[in-house]
């Protein structure tokens, strides 16, 4: 029997296009009709309701807004929420909270019942843009019912094309992006708003890929569909700057192998930084505020700054159209209230004020500046290690600015590498998306990755005075020994190599104790650390808790212990191995 078709839906939430104060989704999608290296056949949806300026474009706006509305509705979604309605926005930033820190008295306080956990011992048996809370809903319940008014009109298209009959017969697959930089609950957050929103009637199965790995999949694919016959060799590295509108993103990889599979490995530790073009806006207003006066400045309605108010959109045009490379000079429409028809010194004329080259340079330059940093970084790493650089790929909404890539390709001329922007560099990632779903589970085109952070366990163990700090010594309730709290136990380091086909698997063997008539519940955390060195300490506040794993073993007998005795009472030994 031949294997069912798949549709492959590429779903990016919360795009930030070009800067603008607004979070956008696209969804991309194809079937398994296709061949994988095809990657131009993968469509977008265009056809959004709406009467909005985005409306029947490749995006539409990630907000939701609740309320009694026309027709008996409760709910309105992207470009159908009418001006000045209240929304729900930014929620996807509401997913990925602060990573939870706790003040050393309160950390004692959760390893409070961990005391008596240890490692094994073989020889001894011993913002002001958030949106407003809505009452009854948290973000993820929210994101879900914006994901399911989108995927009702995703079904329509795709019902559409190819009839609800063959639907039926095929299997949905989603491939959802999340950003590089976000914490593991916020993926797992994610993940759950989208198997909540469902597809309509239809199951299907839910993956995750990063943002900067799906656009590095659609660049990669897209270079190699273009490229010459010896464009591309085994060795080749590339480095793969996902310029969007909050962040920009870099990964960088090798070649593998080109013929019969394309194959690459992850060259270097993939870096990120906030420097996007929405901070080119924020500099915008900064300039404007300078220019006007802070007096003057107070006097705009907030909602005049806004996205979509007639300033940033003119102001858009001016920042997507900017080069740098020929003289610039045009004027921007400032609000009514201020009532400035002329002024010479501020270059106001005519209720409009003057911008130069200049101006959109000093607004542009700290964050292609930055940009340039990251990209350095991902060189020197390569370099680091005997490789060169061969090409560095520019995408993303921002990577569609003509300045950001003049500037890049004069960085990289100078040092021997080419600058290439694939074609869509606005939509790589979703598209990227979709050509990930479409590859075989035993061929996929990123072979390697590297491990992004540190992974291991608090514990405690023998106390040395020579290595551990005297703020974590304490003295075993049971064994009467001496101990440190708190002591790190990595088990996945940054940088470990880790395969796509073949799961790496860490494990320690660690134990508890318990006295006759306790309760026998036992709790363990996964922590991890970002910094290049892990610490070895779970106070340092490098260190964070990602997911604790807890049991309850009241119901194992007594007898299924070890037993020990220490000070004239019995007590009994858990061993376990967390892996």
């Amino acid at each position: 029997m031949s294997a069912k078709k798949r549709l492959i839906i590429g779903l990016d939430y919360g795009t930030t296009y070009t800067g603008m104060e607004l979070l956008l989704l696209r969804v991309a999608y194809c079937d398994s009709s296709v061949n994988p290296d095809e990657v131009k056949s993968i469509q977008l949806i265009h056809n959004w309701p709406g009467t909005g300026s985005n409306a029947t474009k490749e995006k539409v706006p990630s907000q939701i807004a609740y309320g009694n509305f026309d027709d008996d509705e409760t709910e309105l979604w992207g470009d159908l929420i009418p001006p000045n309605v209240p929304r729900q926005t930014w929620l996807k930033l509401r997913l990925d909270e602060p990573k939870p820190r706790l003040c050393i008295h309160q950390m004692w306080g959760v390893l409070s019942g961990m005391d008596s956990l240890e490692i094994a011992d073989n020889n001894d048996s011993d913002s002001e843009d958030n949106p407003p809370s809505y009452p009854g809903k948290q973000p993820v319940d929210m994101i879900s019912d914006y994901l399911k008014a989108v995927n009702t009109h995703v079904v329509t298209v795709l019902t559409a094309q190819y009839t609800d009959a063959i639907l039926k017969t095929m299997d949905f697959e989603v491939v959802v992006t999340v950003p590089a930089v976000w914490s593991d609950k916020a993926k797992a957050l994610t993940l759950k708003a989208v198997k909540e929103a469902g597809f309509g009637p239809y199951e299907f199965h839910v993956s995750m890929v990063t943002e900067p790995e799906a656009a590095a999949t659609w660049a990669l694919k897209a270079l190699k569909a273009e490229a010459g016959k010896n464009d591309i060799k085994v060795g080749d590295n590339f480095v793969l700057c996902d310029a969007g509108g909050g962040t920009v993103d870099l990964i960088s990889y090798k070649v593998r192998s080109v013929h019969p599979h394309f194959q690459v490995q992850e060259a270097a530790i993939g870096t990120g930084a906030k420097c996007g073009s929405t901070f080119i806006d924020k500099s915008f207003k900064k300039w404007l505020n300078e220019r006007l006066g802070e007096t003057d400045y107070r006097k705009i309605r907030k909602e005049r700054l806004m996205c979509g108010s007639r300033i940033m959109n003119e102001f858009e045009g001016l920042k997507m159209s900017f080069n740098g490379t020929k003289p610039q000079r045009s004027r921007l429409s400032l609000p009514q209230e201020l009532r400035i028809d002329d002024d010479e010194s501020r270059k106001i004329e005519e209720g409009q004020i003057l911008v130069t080259a200049n101006d959109l340079r000093e607004m542009f330059d700290p964050h292609v500046n930055r940009t340039l940093e990251l990209i350095d970084g991902q060189i020197a790493d390569i370099i680091a290690n005997g490789d060169k650089v061969k090409y560095v790929l520019l995408v993303g909404g921002f990577g569609n600015s003509d300045y950001l890539y003049n500037k890049v390709r004069e960085y990289t001329t100078g040092r021997g590498i080419e600058t290439r922007r694939p074609t869509f560099p606005w939509s790589a990632v979703v598209r990227g998306a979709v050509a990930r779903g479409m590859e075989a589970e035993d061929n996929p085109l990123v072979r390697l990755r590297l491990c992004r952070r540190h992974y291991g366990t608090p514990l405690s163990k023998s106390w040395d005075p020579f290595k551990h700090h005297p703020d974590d010594f304490y003295i075993h309730a049971h064994k009467r020994t001496r101990m440190a709290r708190g002591q790190m136990s990595w088990l996945l380091g940054k940088g470990d190599i880790l395969s796509a086909t073949d799961p790496k698997r860490a494990s320690i063997d660690c134990c508890t104790t318990f006295k006759r008539g306790e309760r026998r519940f036992w709790r363990i955390h996964l922590a991890a650390c970002d910094d290049d060195s892990a610490s070895e300490r779970f106070s340092e506040s490098s260190t964070y808790i990602v997911g604790s794993l807890k049991a309850d073993l009241s119901s194992v007998p007594e007898s299924k212990f070890q037993r020990s005795r220490s000070g004239g009472s019995d007590f009994f030994f858990i061993g376990m191995t967390h892996e």
